[in-house]
């Protein structure tokens, strides 16, 4: 493992060589001080001989600097490039080139399996280093340390932790309790408890003991724990500085908005002068190995799926936003919609069913519901989810109406085949909302989104709900009603997984922050896993119940079979026999010129009786045939 200090401007040589090697010293890790320099040509890495003159200012700076310390060349080593510190560890520089800082220290970071990148914060005119800074400090896998050099000539002797129990302020401590400990300074974790009643300092002793225990570090002659009782942190780390004086301050911290508010904030400002200037540093700890993992994950995703630009990204949330409001247009659509497909299912007409999938605006609120959990844009959360709802609501009552007014005796095919969904119907909504998000966000595939729509139907189910509610068929209800639950949250999940792959992410950090977004995505989870029981009944159901299979049955009940039929100008085409629980259902196919009687059904059940049983049935399938007239 290896330290790896950062130099980008004339101005950070001093106090990057200067905290390089004491941390490299304290955790005795070999240093390596990388030194960037832009070009507009190939990228060039080279390591830097520490004997030979060197023209390079940059470079010819840093090795007068690197004079000031102890360090040595081994002779055995026979590497100029090197220079010892102790017996073992090394400082080596090493010169970059690059048009893109990022990719390149990224690159040597892992190149050189580094445990703490230690880089200098900037606010130039031109932002490029500040760019690189705030980059780095999201996507370095490593811990990274950014500080702000003060002009304080004991530079380490005096360091102050704040801490709280969380990673970033655990490896803070870490890493300042060594450093304290090999250059004979002083560490003072420091925790801050709200003043809240009167054990409030004894409580801040004992949190601060605990966190202390977390980290493996005891009281000692150079760690000095502090607790503070104040209103507040900011209000307890000032409380701490103006006690006592500090060379450093290093503040646990997530997000680059901790370093602007903590780091470069209002709390150090008037410290920050003077011969005793402080330095001011923010750390945050190593990613874990999920946070590494999703990195590589969408680097590669990145590099495979095409990314939506900017502007593409806006014009889809624009989108999005403006179809999943509640207002007229939607609630006309929805109705329509609904009174179309209540329509078609009770004239069992697949087509009428179709059209109304095409009307119904449901779809794009639930793409809004997954655009805003991968951007977290709370707002839209709320917009959708009420479109969803009240959609859903508005297409159940019409469902009701209309199944009141039209009389049936008898659900219809297409309402039947809407009451029993299962687990193929949850993996066709998944793929249907992956499809109708990546057709929506490129307008050249729009084309694409009628049959996204049709292959994930969503107001059929909730009108064939509410006709079986009025019909009292309880059962298909409950199975419409789930097919529908289990369409909007596959698209929903669907449609999150294709934005994210196109590029479109919210900030991390501020991912983590809203809780809701985490929340939101584990509940779909576990409702998509509970809804793999009732979907996977049905589907096993289905699979038992439904074994068709054409079967040779005996010549002589064949026989007797062919001759009954003949008797009607019938034609026996096949037998196919089906298994519906204990029920065995003979179906025979018949070619004929009249529809079957249930005289013949009778009669061909009695011809059947010893290969159907007693509770077996005769289902006879005509194909009717005419002839023309000469």
């Amino acid at each position: 493992m290896t330290i790896l200090s950062l130099i980008t401007t004339t101005p950070d040589i001093i106090p990057t060589i200067h905290w390089g090697i004491n941390f490299a010293i304290s955790n005795k890790q070999d240093l390596k001080i990388l030194i960037l320099e832009g070009t507009t040509s190939q990228d060039e890495i080279l390591n830097i001989d520490t004997d030979a003159e060197n023209k390079n200012p940059f470079i010819e700076a840093t090795l007068i600097e690197l004079k000031k310390y102890s360090l040595t060349n081994k002779t055995e080593e026979k590497d100029p490039s090197k220079l010892y510190f102790n017996d073992e560890n090394y400082v080596e520089i090493i010169h970059a080139k690059s048009s893109n800082f990022e990719t390149l220290v990224v690159g040597e970071i892992k190149k050189h399996r580094t445990d703490l990148l230690i880089g200098i914060r900037h606010v130039s005119k031109n932002g490029r280093h500040e760019y690189l800074d705030n980059y780095l400090f999201k996507h370095a896998h490593c811990h990274i340390i950014l500080l702000r050099p003060g002009t304080s000539k004991e530079h380490n002797k005096k360091i102050l932790i704040p801490t709280s129990g969380g990673p970033h302020a655990k490896a803070a401590l870490i890493f300042a309790e060594k450093l304290a400990k090999s250059s004979g300074g002083v560490l003072t974790p420091l925790y801050i408890e709200i003043d809240s009643n009167e054990v409030s300092k004894e409580i801040g002793d004992l949190n601060l003991k605990r966190n202390l225990k977390k980290c493996n570090i005891k009281e000692s002659d150079w760690v000095k724990p502090k607790v503070i009782v104040a209103s507040g942190v900011k209000a307890g780390i000032q409380a701490a500085l103006e006690e006592d004086e500090y060379d450093l301050i290093l503040i646990g911290a997530s997000d680059v908005n901790m370093i602007r508010r903590n780091l470069f904030g209002t709390i150090p400002d008037y410290l920050l002068g003077g011969e005793k200037g402080l330095t001011t540093g923010v750390i945050r700890s190593e990613q874990p190995l999920f946070i590494k993992i999703k990195g590589s994950f969408e680097k590669w995703l990145d590099l495979s799926v095409p990314q939506l630009d900017r502007q593409e990204r806006v014009d889809l949330f624009d989108y999005l936003q403006t179809g999943s409001k509640w207002n007229f247009d939607f609630l006309a659509l929805i109705s329509l919609s609904t009174i179309i497909a209540t329509v078609g299912l009770l004239q069992n007409s697949a087509a009428v069913v179709i059209g109304a999938m095409l009307v119904a605006p449901l779809m794009t609120p639930i793409l809004g519901v997954g655009l805003a959990l991968v951007q977290g844009a709370l707002p839209l959360m709320r917009q959708a989810t009420k479109s969803i709802i009240l959609g859903f609501l508005t297409a159940l009552g019409i469902g009701v109406l209309v199944g009141s007014i039209v009389p049936i005796n008898h659900l219809s095919d297409e309402l039947l085949a809407r009451g029993g969904p299962n687990i193929l119907d949850l993996v066709v909504a998944f793929f249907s909302g992956i499809a109708a998000a990546h057709c929506t966000s490129r307008p050249g595939l729009s084309g694409a989104l009628p049959g996204v729509a049709i292959a994930a139907a969503l107001v059929p189910p909730i009108a064939t709900a509410g006709v079986s509610l009025v019909k009292g068929e309880f059962f298909i209800a409950q199975g419409a009603a789930l097919l529908f639950g289990t369409n909007v949250v596959a698209i929903i999940l669907g449609s999150a997984f294709s934005f994210y792959c196109s590029g479109i992410r919210g900030h991390a950090v501020g991912l983590i922050k809203r809780k809701w977004v985490i929340n939101t995505l584990f509940a779909l989870s576990v409702i998509t896993l509970i809804l793999f029981i009732p979907l996977g009944y049905y589907f096993y159901k289905q699979l038992n119940n439904n074994k068709a299979q054409i079967i040779n049955i005996d010549d002589t009940i064949k026989s007797k079979i062919s001759k009954k039929l003949a008797e009607s100008s019938s034609q026996l085409i096949k037998l196919v026999e089906i298994k519906q629980d204990d029920l065995l259902i003979l179906e025979i196919h018949i070619t004929t010129k009249e529809n079957p009687t249930q005289l013949l059904a009778n009669e061909l059940a009695t011809i059947t009786r010893t290969f159907i049983g007693k509770k077996g049935k005769i289902r006879i399938i005509p194909t009717i045939t005419i002839d023309s007239q000469n």
